[in-house]
């Protein structure tokens, strides 16, 4: 049997989008199946460059994120950061940092002394 549109409001549909009724083999018409709705998109993240010397410890909100060097990049999504690095019992490099999708990398270079 052939398959039939089904009134809904004009309004539930996207432009590129159709509900039909399916018609069952004892001729009934079975309800349309609904979709589920699409996962939303992840943040774009945006990379942060590390160049540190000699080294540093990489903070992130607190939480340790790895060693600079060896850590080069960090990918973060939008939204404020503190950054805090590390080294030793010297002064420690702090910074707020704000990230914005569409962002263009973001590079932190820092000498302890």
């Amino acid at each position: 049997m052939a398959a039939s549109a089904a009134t809904v409001p004009a309004a539930s549909l996207g432009p590129s989008e159709t509900v039909v009724a399916i018609a069952t083999a004892s001729g009934a018409t079975a309800a349309p199946v609904e979709e589920p709705p699409a996962a939303p998109k992840p943040p774009d993240t945006v990379p942060v460059r590390f160049k540190i010397r000699p080294w540093g410890e990489v903070y992130v909100g607190g939480a340790k994120r790895g060693v600079s060097p060896p850590l080069r990049t960090l990918s973060l999504a939008p939204g404020v950061y503190q950054i805090e690095i590390r080294n030793g019992n010297l002064k420690p490099l702090r910074r707020t940092l704000k990230i914005e999708a569409g962002d263009r990398p973001v590079s932190i270079d820092y000498a302890f002394e």
